[in-house]
């Protein structure tokens, strides 16, 4: 129901900001200075607060504009904590389930949530897709400032642009339909082409311009592939949806062991 799609689409970028005093602390705890000493210009009041972290812009000291995204304190434990109590749940999964192996599961979610709450690895996967999209016509992921980031601060160029619903408000279908080749040819472009795939796609780690272009924000849940896993990524998709052979899907899906035999 829309009331319900209203109050969840707040939770992408304008979930309740923490207070200023707390946000100064954490940058001043990572940086070694308050923000108004350790940039030119700081503005106190968030652009943009979602689940783990907020979101301030600033001006460097040798002038840039950035974006400098502070996570919430304590919120590496909550995370730990809601880990293992996930764990309490393995046996009642085992027997909704009993293929299921809950050990890797619960390994790769705690590998690519520790990947989240580790700011600098961020840096490095933003990096990554900076590196690789840099001078890219359509497709703009903005440049980090490593100097500045640290396990629970990020520091990028700022971009502006208009958010996911003020572009469904104010685009043309043709637009619209540009905007979304865009992103998913950002989404398995990166995959297939570059092995990276960032997990979190979602509509408030987008910004869209008038020039059709999207800027691509949030690399905290990025898995890396190797080139075996992307190969049978393509194996996949070639024997369920080109050759429509479900007996060779079944046979490619088994030898890859995601499934047992039978």
């Amino acid at each position: 129901p829309s009331p319900v799609r209203e109050a969840l689409g707040q939770l992408r970028q304008d979930a309740p900001p923490m207070a200023p005093e707390l946000a100064a602390a954490v940058v001043e705890t990572e940086l070694g200075a308050p923000p108004e000493r350790a940039f030119l210009e700081w503005d106190e009041h968030p652009i943009a607060s979602a689940s783990i972290g907020q979101v301030h812009r600033a001006i460097t000291r040798d002038g840039r504009a950035v974006a400098v995204k502070v996570q919430y304190p304590g919120v590496a434990e909550a995370i730990e904590s809601d880990l293992a109590n996930a764990e309490l749940f393995a046996p009642m999964a085992r027997m909704i389930s009993p293929n299921l192996r809950i050990k890797p599961l619960m390994d790769e979610l705690r590998d690519r949530l520790g990947d989240e709450i580790d700011y600098q690895r961020e840096a490095q996967y933003q990096a990554a897709f900076h590196e690789r999209y840099h001078g890219h016509p359509f497709i703009r992921v903005p440049r980090v400032f490593t100097d500045y980031c640290r396990p629970r601060v990020i520091v990028s160029e700022y971009v502006d642009g208009a958010s996911f619903d003020e572009m469904m408000r104010t685009s043309s279908e043709a637009e619209r339909q540009r905007y979304g080749e865009i992103v998913y040819r950002f989404v398995f472009g990166s995959l297939h082409r570059f092995r990276l795939f960032n997990g979190d796609p979602h509509p408030g780690n987008y910004l869209f311009d008038r020039g059709g272009r999207v800027t691509f924000l949030d690399f905290g849940l990025v898995k890396r592939f190797t080139e075996a896993e992307t190969v049978l990524f393509a194996d996949l998709i070639r024997e369920m949806v080109v050759n429509r052979d479900a007996e060779a899907f079944r046979r490619t899906v088994e030898q890859a062991g995601i499934l047992p035999p039978g």
